[in-house]
């Protein structure tokens, strides 16, 4: 039987070897699965497993976070009501406590003995019958009611100065436009007050104020006229030494209506001459150079003192220095004392008037009744802010 297998198995060529090789496997390996797979069936139709309840998240329907969350929440404030509820029994208990309890205050001890006596002949009575006490009754404070969200709360500090504002407001008079100046327009006036314009950086820091009298309507664009007639304008002023002018900065302005009505506002606008610059042209002013002169003169003086001074003294130079002496002579003693004297007064003198040189600036005189134009660079509505009340005031005076 060997021998044919072997002569059976050296017939076959290599891929018939392989392939006999390999049904073989398959054969052994169902052979040593199948019993194994008999035997697990039969235990589990003896011992039937238990099933397990699994909670199963359907995440395509609803929203599972938000049904997580309320299951949590559901489950906090079960907890927070069965603490209030151990809580409210826990005071119930106290306050239960706090009733049997009696204040008893301290008494003088005649009231003590008549009080002993009384309740004696109350012990010889028979007792009245106990009755249960009621249940102590707990009075908790209202919860507040949950505001809803369209309810904002706010401050009372807040709330006041709002309140307040809107108070001021309404007991405040709508103010009435009496019109509107644009841009650009310009009116015709004249100067009513003189002034010297200070220059330098002095006057661009300390302007002079002066007053303007509007003489005639007001030129608005598209050849449109307004009537802003016998108005004032303030004004602050300041010069200019390279032009020899004096520019002036519009501040304010003021007009009283015929009915009564009070117009005060501010305006930004500038002045120009009659012939057609900007700024009114006048006379440079300046007394710094007497004041200079003066310390020249002073100076010189100073110079001649001290050459007198210096001609009656002696200088003598050794390894110790230079030292000077004045000569015996009285002449040449007094000529010392005249000389230094001249001298340090000189000098004190030529420093008053260099001080007073610094204190001095440069002037643009401009007189008064000077005719200008006004010209506003920004346009501005008139407000009436008043009416006059009472009989004081007098209209058309001049």
């Amino acid at each position: 039987m060997k021998d044919k297998i072997k002569h059976r198995w050296s017939s076959l060529s290599p891929s018939q070897k392989g392939k006999l090789i390999l049904f073989l496997a398959v054969v052994a390996f169902f052979i040593c699965t199948i019993p194994l797979y008999i035997s697990k069936e039969a235990k589990t139709k003896k011992e039937p497993a238990e099933k397990k309840e699994t909670q199963v998240f359907d995440f395509g329907k609803g929203n599972f976070l938000e049904e997580h969350w309320v299951v949590k929440a559901t489950q906090d404030l079960e907890k927070q009501k069965k603490t209030i509820s151990e809580l409210e029994d826990r005071i119930a208990e106290l306050q239960k406590q706090l009733s049997e309890k009696t204040f008893q205050p301290s008494q003088p001890p005649l009231l003590q003995q008549e009080k002993k006596e009384k309740q004696s002949q109350k012990e010889k009575l028979p007792a009245p019958p106990s009755y249960p006490l009621p249940p102590a009754r707990i009075t908790q404070p209202a919860k507040p009611e949950k505001l809803p969200d369209y309810i904002v709360v706010v401050s009372a500090q807040k709330f006041i100065t709002q309140k307040q504002e809107k108070q001021t407001e309404q007991q405040q008079a709508p103010e009435i436009s009496y019109g509107y100046v644009p841009s650009g327009s310009f009116v015709r006036g004249v100067l009513l007050t003189g002034v010297d314009a200070p220059t330098g950086n002095i006057g661009k820091t300390s302007p002079y104020p002066v007053l303007i009298r509007l003489m005639d309507l007001s030129f608005l664009p598209n050849r449109v006229h307004f009537d802003i007639k016998d108005c004032f304008v303030t004004g602050e002023a300041y010069g200019e030494l390279s032009t020899e002018r004096a520019n002036i900065r519009t501040d304010m302005l003021s007009c009283i209506t015929h009915d009564r009505q009070i117009i005060d506002t501010p305006i930004q606008g500038y002045v120009v001459d009659i012939d057609g610059k900007v700024g009114l042209a006048g006379h440079p002013v300046t007394k710094q150079g007497a004041l200079i002169a003066r310390s020249l003169i002073a100076g010189f003086l100073q110079g001649i003192g001290d050459a007198f001074r210096t001609s009656a003294m002696i200088v003598s130079v050794s390894p110790l220095g230079t030292t000077s002496q004045v000569m015996p002579e009285t002449n040449e003693i007094l000529r010392a004392g005249i000389g230094g004297g001249i001298s340090k007064a000189a000098e004190e003198l030529a420093k008053f008037y260099m001080d007073l040189a610094r204190q001095m600036f440069p002037v643009i005189e401009i007189g008064s009744n000077r005719p200008l134009h006004v010209v506003f660079l920004k346009g501005i509505e008139l407000k009436f802010k008043k009416r006059l009340e009472g009989d004081a005031y007098a209209f058309n005076v001049y």
